[in-house]
C-alpha cells in the first residue's frame, strides 16, 4: 500500500520508476530487489509471506527473477534512487480537507503527524479544544478558509470530515504495521474530533500491537466512557489487560460492556448489529474465563505441589494469550519439571517483548533459577543478583537468591570432602543437599507450595539437571566406599533425570561390574554408544572395558583345564597337558557311546588350545592380563604388523641407495 498517484506533484518521468507494480501507487518505504523493481515494503512482505505459505520460493512478481528475500531498502541498495525518490514533490492527502501542504516525499510523514500543520481550531469558535498533549492546528495556506461568519454546525461536519480523513490516513498506516505513526496521525483525529469514540479505540490498537497494553486500557476506558457500546473497544481491552496478567479486570470490563449492550439493544428493539456484538462479547468473555480458570488451577497446582498440573494449566492458557506473566508461569512448572532449555526459551521471549522491563525482575528470578539448577551456579546467581537490585524489595528475589547461594555452599562442600576421598562425609554431605536444598523430601511428602509467589527452588529442583549430578557424584562416593547397591539406584535415578549425563552411565556400569554383572554393564553401555554416545572418548572406553571383563569372565580356564596353577613351569603345563590329553584321546574312546565320544573330543581339543596359549610366553602373558583366545590373536597381528613396519633399513623407510630389499 503507496502513496496514492493523485497526491504526486511530479511529472511521471519523476516517479514512474518508484510504482509499486502490486499496489499501483508510489511505493511507500521504498524496497528494490536485486532484479531493481521497486516495491512498498509492506507490499513485497505481504507477497513472500503468501508465497512461502504456499511452499514457493518467492521471486519478483514482475520478472520473476530478483529473489524476494535478498530485498533491500532504496536509500541503502542504491543511494542515488533513493535521493530522486526522496524528492518526489507531492501534497497532503488531506488536500480535500483544506490542507494546502506540499513538498518532498521523504517530509510527507514529518507533515501527517506533526501537530502544527493541520486545521485551526479557532476557526470555529469553540468547536473543539487541544487534546491532553497541547495539539492545537491550524490551517496553512488559504485554501478552503472557513467563513468569517460559519455556522457552529457547518464547522463541526468541516471538522469531523478533517477527523476522517486523518482517520483514513491512519488506517492505511495501521495495514502496513507502521503502528508508530498510525497512533499519532489517529491522535491528530482524536484532537479535532475529541468525543468520537472510535478513534481512541483504533490507537488503543495500535498502543496494543506494540505492547503498550497499559496506554490500550487508558484509550480504551476512554473509548467506553464515550460509548459503552463499543465492543471493539471492550474486547481490546480485555485482551490488554490478560496480557498485564488482569484477568479479573478484564472479565468485569467484558461484563459491563455486555450489560450496555444488553441495555441498548431493548431500548432500541433489537438489530442485528447489537446482536453480533452481545455474541462477539460472550465469545470474548468465554476466552477471558477460560484463561483466568487455567491460571487459578495453575496457581492451586503450585499450591499444592503438583507441578505437572501446573504445567498442563498453564500450557492450556498459552494457546489464548502469551500473557507474560502466563508465559512466566509455564516456564516455572517446566522447571519444576527438569525441562530446563524449554524454561530458558520462555523466559527469553518474555525478555525480549517490548514491555520486558515491567516483568524483566520476575523473569530474570525464573531464568536464574533455571541456571541454578542446570548447573551453572555462577551465571543464575549473577541474574538472581540483578533482578534484586531491580526489585529490593521483592521476596521472590530475595529467598531464591539465598536458596541458591546455600546450595552452592552446601555442593562445594560435599565436592571438597569427595575431593579428599573422605567419601563417607561426602556421601553424606550429597544426602542433605538431595533431601533439604534438591527437594528430594519435598517430592516424597508433596509438601504444598505458597501459590501466590515464586516457588521455593527446593520444590522445582528434585528432576533437575543439578539433581542428576548430584545423584551421579553421590553415586560415586558409594561405589568408593564399596556400596555398588547404592550406587547402581543413584546412577538409575540420575539417568532417568537426565538421560546424557555421562558421569552416571559410567559410573553404573562400573557399579554392575562390581556386582559381577558384566553382560549387564555391557549391554546398557552398548546401547548408550549406539544411540547417541559413538563419539563419546569416556563411553567408548568404558564400554570397551566392560566388554572386556564380560568375555574375560566367559573365557575357558586353561590352569584348571589341565589341573596346574599360575605359577606352574612351562614344563609343569606340558606334563599337565601330556597327563590330561592321555585321558581324553579320541583313539582311547573309539568304542564308546557318540556323545561321550564327541564330551572327549573337545575336551582333547581344548587341552590343544590351552597348551598352545600357556607354552607361549607371550600369549601367556596377554591370558594372564584378562584376554580369551580371540583377543591374543588380535594382539599378536597388530604386534607382528608394528614389527614389519618398522623393519628394514633405517626403520622401514628405506636408505635411498636401491639396496634395501
Amino acid at each position: 500500500m503507496g502513496i496514492g498517484l493523485d497526491n504526486i506533484l511530479s511529472d511521471k518521468g519523476h516517479f514512474s520508476d518508484f510504482v509499486c507494480p502490486i499496489c499501483q501507487e508510489v511505493a511507500e518505504g521504498a524496497t528494490i530487489l536485486g532484479c531493481s523493481h521497486v516495491f512498498c515494503a509492506f507490499c513485497i512482505g505481504e507477497f513472500q509471506e503468501r508465497q512461502l505459505k504456499q511452499g514457493v520460493a518467492a521471486a519478483c512478481p514482475v520478472c520473476r527473477q530478483g529473489d524476494v528475500a535478498g530485498a533491500r531498502p532504496l536509500a541503502e541498495a542504491n543511494p542515488l534512487a533513493g535521493r530522486i525518490y526522496n524528492r518526489v514533490q507531492c501534497r497532503c492527502p488531506l488536500a480535500d480537507q483544506g490542507c494546502a501542504w506540499t513538498g518532498d516525499l521523504i517530509n510527507l510523514q514529518g507533515h501527517l503527524t506533526n501537530s502544527s500543520e493541520h486545521l485551526d481550531l479557532k476557526a470555529a469558535a469553540g468547536a473543539a479544544t487541544p487534546d491532553a498533549s497541547g495539539f492545537v492546528a491550524r490551517w496553512v495556506g488559504g485554501a478552503e478558509k472557513p467563513p468569517a461568519e460559519e455556522t457552529a454546525e457547518a464547522a463541526a461536519a468541516r471538522l469531523q470530515r478533517t477527523a476522517d480523513a486523518l482517520k483514513e490516513q491512519a488506517d492505511q498506516k495501521y495495514q502496513i504495521k507502521a503502528y508508530g505513526a498510525a497512533s499519532e496521525i489517529y491522535g491528530k483525529a482524536i484532537a479535532v474530533c475529541p468525543d468520537v469514540a472510535a478513534y481512541r479505540s483504533n490507537r488503543g490498537a495500535c498502543h496494543f500491537m506494540v505492547g503498550a497494553y497499559e496506554a490500550c486500557v487508558q484509550d480504551c476506558d476512554a473509548a467506553l466512557a464515550r460509548d459503552a457500546t463499543l465492543v471493539s473497544a471492550a474486547c481490546r481491552r480485555a485482551r490488554a489487560c490478560v496480557e498485564l496478567g488482569l484477568t479479573d479486570e478484564a472479565r468485569s470490563g467484558l461484563e459491563a460492556a455486555k450489560a450496555a449492550a444488553s441495555e441498548a439493544c431493548a431500548a432500541r428493539g433489537g438489530g442485528a448489529a447489537l446482536v453480533a456484538a452481545l455474541k462477539k462479547l460472550d465469545g470474548e468473555l468465554e476466552r477471558v474465563a477460560a484463561v483466568a480458570a487455567a491460571v487459578k488451577a495453575g496457581r492451586d497446582a503450585f499450591g499444592a505441589g503438583d507441578v505437572v498440573r501446573a504445567a498442563a494449566s498453564f500450557g492450556g492458557a498459552l494457546k489464548d494469550t502469551e500473557s507474560a506473566c502466563i508465559v512466566l508461569g509455564a516456564a516455572t512448572a517446566e522447571l519444576g519439571l527438569g525441562r530446563v532449555d524449554r524454561c530458558l526459551r520462555l523466559t527469553l521471549q518474555v525478555l525480549r517483548r517490548s514491555d520486558a522491563a515491567r516483568w524483566r525482575p520476575a523473569a530474570l528470578i525464573v531464568r536464574g533459577a533455571a541456571m541454578v539448577l542446570s548447573d551453572q551456579g555462577e551465571g543464575g546467581i549473577a541474574l538472581l543478583r540483578e533482578a534484586l537490585r531491580l526489585d529490593p524489595d521483592g521476596a521472590d528475589a530475595k529467598k531464591t537468591t539465598k536458596a541458591a547461594l546455600r546450595l552452592g555452599r552446601r555442593r562445594d562442600a560435599a565436592k571438597a570432602l569427595m575431593n579428599k576421598r573422605a567419601f563417607d562425609d561426602a556421601a553424606a554431605a550429597y544426602g542433605e543437599l538431595l533431601d533439604e536444598d534438591l527437594g528430594q523430601a519435598f517430592l516424597e511428602k508433596r509438601q504444598s507450595m505458597d501459590a501466590a509467589s515464586f516457588p521455593d527452588l527446593a520444590a522445582l529442583a528434585p528432576v533437575s539437571p543439578l539433581a542428576a549430578v548430584a545423584r551421579a557424584e553421590r553415586a560415586n562416593c558409594h561405589l568408593r566406599r564399596g556400596e555398588p547397591v547404592a550406587a547402581v539406584s543413584d546412577c538409575a535415578t540420575a539417568i532417568y533425570i537426565k538421560d546424557d549425563l555421562v558421569d552416571a552411565h559410567v559410573t553404573r556400569a562400573t557399579a554392575l561390574g562390581a556386582l559381577g554383572k558384566h553382560d549387564d554393564a555391557c549391554g546398557h553401555l552398548r546401547d548408550v554408544v549406539e544411540r547417541w554416545g559413538g563419539r563419546d572418548v569416556r563411553l567408548q572406553h568404558a564400554y570397551e572395558q566392560a566388554d572386556f571383563e564380560r568375555r574375560k569372565k566367559l573365557r575357558p580356564d586353561y590352569y584348571a583345564m589341565l589341573d596346574c596353577r599360575k605359577v606352574s613351569s612351562e614344563r609343569e603345563i606340558k606334563g599337565a597337558y601330556w597327563k590330561q590329553s592321555l585321558a581324553h584321546h579320541p583313539d582311547k574312546h573309539a568304542a564308546a557311546a557318540p556323545d561321550v565320544r564327541a564330551r572327549h573330543e573337545a575336551q582333547f581339543k581344548a587341552l590343544g588350545e590351552a597348551l598352545e596359549v600357556l607354552s607361549d610366553p607371550m600369549k601367556r602373558d596377554l591370558y594372564d592380563k584378562g584376554y580369551d583366545k580371540e583377543a591374543i590373536a588380535k594382539k599378536l597381528e597388530a604386534a607382528n604388523r608394528a614389527a614389519n613396519n618398522a623393519g628394514g633399513c633405517c626403520g622401514g623407510g628405506g636408505c635411498g641407495s636401491g639396496g634395501c630389499g
